[in-house]
């Protein structure tokens, strides 16, 4: 599967990766049937870690279990079809960690000249890792145990609205808490926010 543009499509690729892979995510482009236009090294690790994930038969983006293979399969049709945002979460052989997928239609510069591209960010996540991580952020950055949690789930992945409707917490707060936090932290952009605190967990 050729890509159009080939130059700066691999430079906004390979761009794309080191910022992600800095967030301790990987990155993947898939077209809505499955199969893997581009994956980056970081990816192709993680995805082996998921239990019945193969990936590298065939390069396509498949699970052993019926059930998760209808949810990828639903996920990329939605992403690439209707411009549907998603993320799904599927256990790993890492013990109690799960891996989450998030799921975006790519950008149109990204597209291929036959298909288009669903862009597939990874991630590993401890259930240990949010209460952790908030507890760190509080006393790293001198911050309130209200937004100390939120920052903690930005770093596990999770935005505004999916927190918000997890605690019980009205958006308005949540959005609110955020913009307290940039400011406190200094940043003028949510992934900048989500990098510094993600260095000060390591």
């Amino acid at each position: 599967m050729l890509l159009k543009r080939r130059l700066p499509v691999d430079q906004w690729v390979a761009a794309s990766d080191a910022i992600f892979e800095a967030l301790g995510e990987a990155i993947v482009l898939v077209s809505a049937n499955g199969h893997i236009a581009y994956a980056s090294p970081l990816t192709r690790i993680r995805l082996g870690e998921v239990e019945g994930m193969c990936m590298l038969r065939h390069e396509r983006l498949w699970h052993a279990d019926l059930h998760v293979r209808e949810q990828l399969n639903e996920a990329l049709v939605k992403a690439q079809s209707q411009g549907v945002s998603s993320q799904l979460g599927v256990s790993t052989t890492l013990g109690p960690s799960t891996i989450w997928l998030h799921f975006a239609k790519a950008h149109p510069d990204m597209q291929s000249a036959s298909d288009s591209l669903v862009y597939v960010r990874v991630r590993i996540v401890t259930p240990k890792e949010p209460r952790d991580a908030a507890e760190q952020l509080r006393s790293a950055f001198n911050i309130t145990a209200a937004e100390s949690n939120v920052l903690a789930a930005l770093v596990e992945g999770c935005v505004a609205k999916q927190y918000a409707t997890r605690t019980g917490v009205s958006i308005h707060t949540v959005r609110k808490q955020i913009t307290t936090v940039m400011r406190k932290m200094d940043c003028t952009r949510q992934v900048e926010l989500v990098a510094k605190a993600r260095a000060a967990l390591h």
